[in-house]
């Protein structure tokens, strides 16, 4: 009802603005029959038969002097239609569309056979072949300014009372093309660390971890979080319990050896060039890494995340072998192509508290001590440190730059023995039997 009304509306202005209009002036065309409307583009041509397409208003063909904006209206008179409508706040579409029936539907026609969309070259990543990586071919797209070409046509027109275009349509460059995608084939960093006597409950956990990881893509400019990633640490995920940090001290914990996940990934996007937007360290030095190199992860509290900042995407290939966990990253080389070294500068050693022992009263480490001559270390003693570390920057084998990442220090750790807490029972007397002893004393007695 809306456009019906719209439309009524729209006739009904026009005839009030043109009644009492005896005539037109010539407006730069001439009188000759009206030609066909042309539109060009790659060699070819779409034609609008002007003669062919009847009047879209019965306003255009009342019996008397506004017949002549029909059929037998001059280009001249069509033209100075068209001025008048636009002077009503339409704009060119709607006043071409007035004009001439069907013209909006043959143009958006043919502005419909000159589009088409670009498409991107596509890449998927397959970590686990051999041949890693498919590539498709992109593809060029076009777009028609439709306003702009209906102002071109309205121009053309008014000045000539023709219409032979050519379309010069807008190209849409795709995002990503074949040539730079087969540039992030390129291993621009790997990192490992040893977990070769980690128990089986943390190696599942590693594992579990790596799986979240391997295959990801990393688009430019978004961050993203190792937890969001990998998943809450809880038995419902498939975690299982093993040793973790609390308090400064290693106890049980659903997840333990996630952390050297976060630490591996940590390392190989550093070497990569990759932007860290969010590390912590552990509260003690960690063994499978260089200090200042720790990534600790805690849903809650603590997050590695980080930004490809480079323009194009960057993939991740995570695994174990036997004894080490390996984390690759895969992208385009930057420029300069740095290569990137990790430095750990030692600012002062922590001397740990003299060692402590304590007695298991409880019966907590019956597998280890049980008695009170029984000893046995729960923690080694470890030192402390303050450190800096940085990011060393090489061109061949020239240090272009230094930079200073991390300021850390990790707590010395005490060193704990545990004790038994029961005396050990005294072993029975030995003695001769009674059935050896009974004869020597009746031979005793009867030597009397």
């Amino acid at each position: 009802m809306y456009f019906k009304g719209y439309a009524f509306l729209f006739s009904l202005v026009v005839l009030v603005l043109f009644t009492g209009f005896s005539g037109f002036s010539s407006v730069g065309a001439s009188n000759e029959p009206h030609e066909d409307f042309v539109l060009r583009y790659d060699g070819k041509k779409h034609i609008y038969d002007v003669a062919k397409n009847e009047p879209k208003s019965s306003i255009h063909t009342i019996e008397h002097r506004y017949q002549r904006f029909g059929k037998k209206g001059t280009p001249a008179e069509r033209a100075e239609l068209l001025g008048r409508v636009m002077e009503l706040g339409f704009g060119y579409e709607e006043a071409f569309k007035y004009v001439f029936k069907n013209f909006d539907v043959f143009v958006a026609g043919v502005i419909k056979g000159v589009s088409r969309p670009s498409k991107d070259s596509k890449i998927s990543f397959y970590p686990n072949r051999s041949d890693m990586f498919d590539i498709s071919r992109e593809q060029v797209g076009f777009v028609v300014n439709k306003e702009q070409l209906y102002k071109k046509m309205y121009i053309e027109y008014c000045k000539t009372g023709k219409i032979d275009i050519e379309i010069i349509p807008q190209v849409l460059e795709p995002r990503y093309t074949y040539d730079e995608l087969s540039a992030v084939d390129n291993l621009k960093a790997k990192f490992g660390t040893y977990y070769g006597s980690s128990g089986a409950d943390r190696r599942h956990n590693i594992n579990l971890a790596l799986r979240q990881l391997n295959g990801m893509r990393i688009e430019p400019n978004e961050e993203y979080s190792f937890n969001k990633i990998t998943g809450r640490r809880t038995e419902a995920n498939g975690y299982r319990k093993a040793n973790i940090i609390i308090n400064d001290e290693y106890v049980e914990g659903y997840g333990g050896g996630v952390c050297q996940v976060s630490t591996t990934l940590y390392n190989a996007l550093l070497l990569s060039g990759a932007d860290i937007t969010e590390v912590r360290r552990h509260s003690l030095p960690s063994s499978y890494v260089a200090l200042g190199f720790d990534a600790m992860v805690s849903h809650g509290t603590s997050d590695l995340k980080f930004i490809n900042r480079s323009s194009l995407p960057m993939f991740i290939k995570a695994y174990s072998t036997q004894n080490n966990i390996y984390i690759e990253v895969y992208g385009a080389s930057s420029e300069p192509d740095f290569k990137i070294k990790r430095i750990t500068e030692i600012i002062r050693k922590i001397s740990p508290a003299p060692s402590k022992t304590i007695i298991d009263t409880a019966g907590e480490h019956s597998g280890l001590v049980n008695y009170t001559d029984e000893t046995a270390v729960l923690h080694y003693a470890k030192d402390g440190y303050e450190v800096n570390a940085y990011l060393e920057y090489y061109i061949g084998s020239t240090m272009v730059g230094r930079k200073l990442i991390r300021h850390e220090t990790y707590k010395p750790q005490q060193g704990v023995y545990v004790r038994g807490a029961k005396k050990r029972p005294l072993p029975p007397l030995e003695s001769e039997p009674l059935t050896q002893i009974i004869p020597l004393l009746e031979r005793g007695v009867a030597g009397v």
